[in-house]
This record gives C-alpha cells, structure tokens and sequence, in this order.
C-alpha cells in the first residue's frame, strides 16, 4: 500500500496539514477541554530545517536515560533530511519527535524522566 497505512486511508487529508504547516487543527474550545482535562500542549515547532539541532538533541537524550534510551530510534541528521522527515522540537530542545513522508513516528523522546 502506497500510503504506508495499513487502513487503506492516505496521509495526505487534513491530519497532514496540522503536521505540515504547524497550525492547529483543534479548535480554541476543543484545545482549553484538552488542557483542563491534563493533556499536555508540548509547544514542539518544526524544526525540519535544522536537523543538525534534532539529532543533537535526540543523542543528548538518549545518553541521559540508559535505561529507555536504546530504544529510541535514532538517525543522523544527513539521514533525517535525505529520507524527508519533519522534524519537530520544542524551544528548549525537548521534547522531540521526527515524522517520517509516510506518517511512521521516529526518535520520540523527552528529557523529563518523571
């Protein structure tokens, strides 16, 4: 299957775009229900055109939890921009995540081992 989904569904809808373009696909109400009900709202921006800074990040986590961080799916920087994923970091630099052109999440991570 073409997409990469196993539902027969694409990613090219509407879901895409909140990834694509940063902007929310929650509507004000819906994000305040979310909040008050202890979802967190992580403030992850793209970070696509500096790769460099997200696996710097990704390593720096990952060293720091021996435990969980073998885990973690890791790819250099030159393989992040080559295979055309988005990568996304929050404005301290964690947490993290990459997304791949098919949807598949890559090196997930955060620092805050609570």
């Amino acid at each position: 299957m073409e997409s990469g989904r196993s539902d027969g569904r694409s990613n090219s809808g509407n879901a895409e775009l909140g990834v694509l373009t940063g902007r929310s696909l929650v509507s004000p109400q819906t994000a305040e229900a979310m909040n008050n009900s202890g979802m967190v709202k992580l403030g992850l921006r793209n970070s696509s055109g500096d790769n460099a800074a997200f696996y710097v990040a990704l390593d720096i986590a990952k060293a720091a939890d021996p435990v969980h961080g073998v885990y973690v799916d890791w790819h250099t920087a030159e393989e992040l921009t080559n295979k055309n994923a988005k990568t996304f970091l929050s404005d301290d630099g964690n947490p993290g995540v990459a997304v791949m052109p098919v949807g598949n999440i890559r090196g997930v991570f955060n620092l805050d081992n609570e």
